[in-house]
């Protein structure tokens, strides 16, 4: 039953609800009822209407009703369509022109239409029949039928399901809940007990769990057989194949092979490199021309490449060979090492010896007490350990002798150093020198500082490079001056205190407590006591202030006519600016201005 039949028998079915519960009346005049007619069609929504039914409503169209009311039989003519009920039994309506149509009911039992070329019959539960130009359906009782020329459905519920739509090449059978198969395209999918079929194109999944499973994504397949006993997985892009029977795994790809149980064994073979693993007994690699030998339960192993070797066993006995280069430990006892190519040799017998002999020096040393280490035509060093050291330039006048515990004397072209330590340290190079009498005095010069200490009364610090200088007499004089900014700041302490500011043109002189003094670019402001005496000028204005804190205070503001005076900073006082009076009594301003 297509959607538009639905709306049709729904449509029917209201009416008669309608009309039966409206109030039974004559038919009236002609006027009268066709201004209640077209009142009562206007407030009506149109609940399946189509076609010609619709387009009249749409347009206004207002045809003449008349009605005949004998209940409980009911009829009624609006133009082209007739209407006549028998309530409840009987129904038929009949439109004729253009749109024609008829419906015929014995309800509940039969119902009709006919409409051109559609039709249906209606033998309530039992039989239902549907006919139209596009398709045809039956219904008896839970069985359905329906057939076009593009396909067909069919149903007997809940049994079986079936159906074919070529539009979409789509088809589906079902029979819940043993059997489902779905068509779409390329797309399949069956269900048939616990097996299952999925398909898209060259994909697909299959299934009869836990038996088996199988399927395709683009290049990738596998294989699954009663899980975990079989395993296969392809790729076909990678050239790549994994087969599992665990704990045994079989892997091949385009230029070589994997075999194994891990973790007991592994074999890899390729082009250019192979493995071999059998714990804990062996396991081995080939990389190109190099190959590896491990003895884990051994601790011994061997590697080897053309112009490369090493080698080992257990913890006690190593070596390295790599183009010339070369290691031989026999631990603890014995190490050699050195380069082949360049004649450099070297033994170690911990803690007793050291030997190294090239071309260009030779090393000795024994016991840790005799040191003898030359470097041919450069320099030589000689030792014995603790006590005595000397070094020596060959092609210089460079050398330095050190006696322990304390004297450290050496000479180099640019200068000297002598040093007993702790206590003292004198020292002379082409950068700079330093003298220290430790704790007294320090001495440190170089091209850009000269630094002195006198501990702990005299400390001067220079800066060369920026013209700085800080100086303490510890503790009654303190200076630091910087002329190239024009900052200088010093006090003889307790007793003065003078603080100059050349960027801001700002100077304060303290003499505590009797005399401070207080000057910048615009003012000047000195205090004696309790006198304070302030001058300057404001926006080119003179002005002065005399105080005697905190009794009287006399002054002129900054303008070109004034003056002030205040009593007990303003328990009474007068000030005049310009145009502006005040007058102050018990600290209270008021405005005495015109």
């Amino acid at each position: 039953m297509t959607r538009s039949r639905t709306c049709e028998i729904a449509g029917a079915l209201a009416g008669l609800l309608v009309i039966a519960s409206a109030p039974m009346r004559a038919a009236a005049s002609p006027d009268a009822g066709v201004a209640q007619g077209d009142e009562a069609q206007a407030s009506r929504p149109p609940i399946g209407l189509k076609g010609v039914e619709l387009e009249e409503l749409e347009s206004g169209a207002s045809p003449r009703v008349e009605r005949l009311v004998v209940p409980p039989y009911y009829q009624e003519d609006a133009g082209p369509v007739h209407l006549k009920l028998v309530l409840p039994l009987f129904f038929s309506r009949e439109r004729t022109g253009k749109g024609a149509r008829t419906d015929l009911g014995l309800l509940p039992f039969y119902w009709r239409y006919r409409e051109g070329a559609s039709k249906a019959d209606v033998y309530f539960p039992l039989y239902w029949r549907f006919r139209d130009p596009s398709f045809d359906t039956d219904i008896v009782l839970q069985t359905y039928w329906n057939r076009s020329d593009h396909g067909y459905n069919f149903g007997f519920g809940p049994l079986v399901f079936a159906g074919k739509d070529t539009r979409d090449d789509s088809s589906y059978q079902i029979v819940p809940p043993l059997f489902w198969r779905l068509t779409e395209g390329k797309w399949s999918f069956l269900l048939a007990g616990i097996y299952y079929d999925r398909t898209n194109g060259e994909d697909y999944d299959l299934g009869l769990p836990p038996v088996f499973f199988a399927g395709r994504e683009h290049d990738e397949t596998y294989l699954v057989v009663l899980p975990p006993l079989f395993w296969r997985f392809t790729d076909e892009v990678a050239y790549e194949t994994l087969n599992v029977v665990p704990p045994f795994f079989y892997k091949t790809r385009e230029t070589g092979w994997s075999f194994g149980a891990l973790p007991i064994f592994y074999l890899a073979r390729d082009q250019q490199w192979a493995r071999t693993m059998v714990l804990p007994f062996y396991y081995g690699s080939r990389w190109g021309e190099g190959r590896s030998h491990y003895l884990p339960f051994l601790l011994s192993y061997y590697r080897h490449a053309p112009g490369f070797s090493q080698g080992g066993s257990m913890i006690f006995y190593h070596w390295y060979w790599n183009e010339g280069d070369y290691l031989k430990v026999i631990t603890p006892l014995l190490w050699l090492w050195g380069n082949e190519r360049t004649d450099d040799n070297r033994v170690l017998v911990p803690p007793l010896a050291y030997r190294r002999w090239s071309p260009v020096r030779s090393d000795v040393m024994a016991g840790l007490v005799y040191w003898d280490f030359e470097e041919f035509h450069r320099e030589r060093t000689f030792a014995i350990m603790p006590l005595f050291a000397h070094n020596w330039s060959m092609y210089e006048d460079r050398w330095r002798t050190w006696v322990a515990p304390t004297f450290d004397f050496g000479v180099q072209p640019d200068g000297y150093h002598v040093r007993l330590h702790p206590l003292f340290y004198r020292g002379k190079d082409g950068v700079g020198d330093h003298l220290v009498v430790a704790p007294v005095l320090w001495h440190f010069e170089d091209r850009e500082d000269d630094n002195t200490v006198v501990f702990p009364l005299w400390w001067q610090f220079e800066d060369l490079q920026h013209a700085a200088m800080s100086r303490v007499v510890f503790p009654f004089w303190w200076q630091f001056d910087t002329p190239k900014h024009g900052d200088y700041s010093r006090v003889a302490f307790p007793l003065w205190w003078d603080f100059e500011d050349g960027r801001k043109e700002k100077r304060t002189t303290v003499v505590p407590p009797l005399v401070w003094r207080d000057r910048d670019a615009s003012s000047t402001m000195t205090g004696f006591l309790n006198f304070i005496w302030h001058e300057g000028r404001i926006k080119g204005n003179p002005f002065w202030t005399f105080q005697m804190f905190p009794f009287l205070a006399v002054g002129h503001p900054a303008a070109p006519d004034g003056s002030y005076w205040s009593f007990l900073s303003g328990f009474v006082g007068w000030r005049r600016q310009g145009a502006t009076r005040q007058l102050k009594l018990l600290w209270i301003p008021i405005d005495l201005s015109d």
